[in-house]
């Protein structure tokens, strides 16, 4: 015999059952290319974000208008669940990862259709130090991420943006999401304001960080230094080198000096 689920656990079922009634039979128009757009071709944004339980990636096409602005609409989106053994750093580079994957899927499939893919997320560890920085010696989880992030995306379309300018984060707010958030003109269909300037303008603003102006804090330098590799033993070996090449030139000289009194 089963036994009764606790008043929690009740609580929220009874709110996402509440939330299923009210987006059931739910309508929108996805991907609409304005009348007053410059060109067939487009732009795509691939927004992505973390949270403990999860991730979750979002797209939106964009079409160039007539008044230098750009249209946005979504085109696809997807909920992940995450490891629990994986730190929330790991977590955002492991979504950017699928963002990169992802972008690659839409040049090929949309190649006479993307003009560009832009990237961005909202983790400036993930995206400045272990992305931003080839030259740091990465742990294998992190490492293998990078490579293909850099393999994949041009680093100059992967911004940093603040959490709550990132529609991505809607699908990570597990508590605090309403069905209103999914309904035709929210943010989460129609994105943020600042998707619909052009690049330029998102950057001058203040909306989108390029990697090179993201400046990390002393706690998130503290969290960024577990996914390095140190190389502790890089002195021992220099030392123990220096001990072999001691010991080799006196045995060397021993030798040397041995066969010179058989000489004489």
């Amino acid at each position: 015999m089963g036994s009764a689920i606790s008043k929690q656990a009740r609580s929220l079922w009874l709110q996402n059952f509440s939330t299923i009634e009210d987006i059931r039979g739910l309508l929108y128009m996805r991907c609409s290319r304005p009348s007053d757009a410059l060109r067939n071709t487009c732009r795509i944004w691939i927004m992505v974000d973390a949270a403990e339980w999860g991730m979750m990636l979002t797209a939106y096409v964009g079409w160039e208008r007539k008044n230098q602005s750009y249209s946005c609409s979504h085109l696809f989106g997807k909920g992940i669940l995450g490891p629990e053994s994986l730190t929330l750093p790991q977590k955002e580079l492991h979504i950017l990862n699928i963002g990169a994957d992802t972008s690659e899927l839409f040049r090929v499939v949309l190649s006479d259709w993307v003009e560009e893919v832009l990237v961005a997320g909202d983790s400036e560890i993930a995206l400045c130090c272990w992305v931003g920085y080839e030259s740091v010696k990465l742990n294998m989880y992190n490492r293998v991420r990078v490579i293909n992030i850099i393999s994949k995306l041009d680093l100059d379309n992967l911004f940093h943006v603040s959490g709550g300018d990132n529609p991505a984060g809607i699908g990570t707010r597990v508590k605090g999401i309403k069905s209103q958030d999914v309904y035709p003109g929210s943010d989460y269909l129609c994105g943020k304001a600042w998707m619909k300037l052009s690049k330029e303008d998102a950057i001058k603003h203040g909306s989108i960080r390029p990697l090179d102006q993201i400046k990390l804090g002393h706690e998130q330098r503290k969290v960024l230094r577990r996914g390095i590799v140190f190389d502790e033993f890089e002195k021992e070996d220099l030392d123990v080198v220096s001990v072999l090449s001691v010991s080799s030139m006196k045995h060397l000289f021993q030798r040397f000096y041995t066969l010179m009194r058989m000489e004489l």
